[in-house]
């Protein structure tokens, strides 16, 4: 809440900031959150989610930040809904 008044009543300064500043801004953060342990983790744990967070960040950086998130949601249902509908069973067998 506090987040969104700030932006509200500042948004006319905002304007004086030049776009490079506020790319540099926004470069930084996400030099953070490429963490490669992560990457590493899920290559090693689920390759699907690997496939996901990877086909995520190349459209949230080639097209556009609410695309990229919308086609990675979308991707995580579906592979969430194939795998839901398609449970392991296993029978075993008593004597």
């Amino acid at each position: 809440g506090l987040v969104l008044l700030a932006a509200g009543l500042l948004a006319n300064t905002f304007k004086f900031i030049p776009k490079a500043t506020l790319a540099a801004v926004i470069i930084c953060a996400m030099y953070f959150m490429l963490d490669f342990q992560t990457y590493r983790l899920f290559w090693r744990a689920k390759k699907l989610d690997f496939l996901t967070m990877i086909v995520t960040l190349f459209t949230c950086v080639f097209l556009s930040l609410e695309f990229g998130i919308a086609i990675g949601v979308v991707l995580d249902l579906i592979l969430l809904l194939y795998f839901s509908a398609r449970p392991a069973v296993k029978i075993t067998l008593e004597q």
